[in-house]
């Protein structure tokens, strides 16, 4: 998995608001309905996401000098499946090269990860991120941004990536990672009617900016 190879980089934003203070649900006769595929779900996903990106990606600890490296990231033509109870599926191959690599010396400094986007809810913005080895990662298309949350090792990790300038010449795939430690969670509240709160200090932050770059040849040796 790349997250073990990583240098890993991003830091947990994390937003926590006490819960007893949440105003109630609207009953669920007066909540406003979305039409299925509506524009915010971003229903040309993940074609329009399709080709070849790549661009700088920076680490930041707030305490080590910041990292730069090389990201890239191939999103493959939509495939229907073969077998109608497997989801549709597409090529998402992530690459990292550059100082933000750990890798052992026999090993090559570039580090490619041939992943699979499924379609698991296209009207839904349910998708789940293949990594071709018993681990699949659940994602959810929210406002255009592909989101997923996922707990690894103790290392609890939140991605965003986003394609904006649709069609201009500044079109480019966002990408933040942020990282946080399970262990080191900080407990308050939980007293008389509080309810208890765990909040995680941000240990590290991942940020890319992705354009869109010629396809490469297919390497013959693969």
């Amino acid at each position: 998995m790349f997250i073990e190879r990583l240098f890993i980089l991003a830091a947990a934003t994390v937003l926590v608001s006490t819960v007893g203070s949440l105003p109630p649900a609207p009953p669920a006769a007066s909540r406003p309905t979305r039409p299925a595929g509506s524009a915010d779900q971003s229903p040309a996903f993940p074609s329009t996401w399709k080709g070849r990106w790549v661009g700088e990606a920076v680490n930041d600890n707030g305490v080590d000098p910041v990292q730069r490296f090389t990201m890239e990231l191939v999103v493959g033509e939509l495939s229907s499946p073969q077998v109608p109870s497997e989801p549709a599926a597409c090529e998402w191959t992530i690459l990292y090269r550059g100082g933000a690599v750990t890798a052992p010396s026999t090993e090559s400094p570039v580090q490619e990860r041939r992943y699979r986007l499924l379609v698991r809810d296209a009207a839904k913005g349910e998708f789940a991120i293949d990594e071709r080895n018993g681990i699949v990662i659940e994602a959810r298309l929210l406002n255009g941004a592909l989101y997923s949350h996922f707990v690894v090792q103790g290392t609890r990790i939140t991605t965003r990536e986003k394609l904006e300038g649709v069609g201009t010449k500044d079109e480019r795939i966002e990408v933040e990672m942020l990282v946080t430690r399970d262990e080191l969670a900080v407990v308050s509240g939980g007293v008389e009617s509080v309810p208890e709160v765990r909040s995680w200090v941000p240990r590290s932050i991942q940020r890319a900016t992705l354009r869109r770059s010629p396809m490469k040849s297919p390497d013959p040796a693969r």
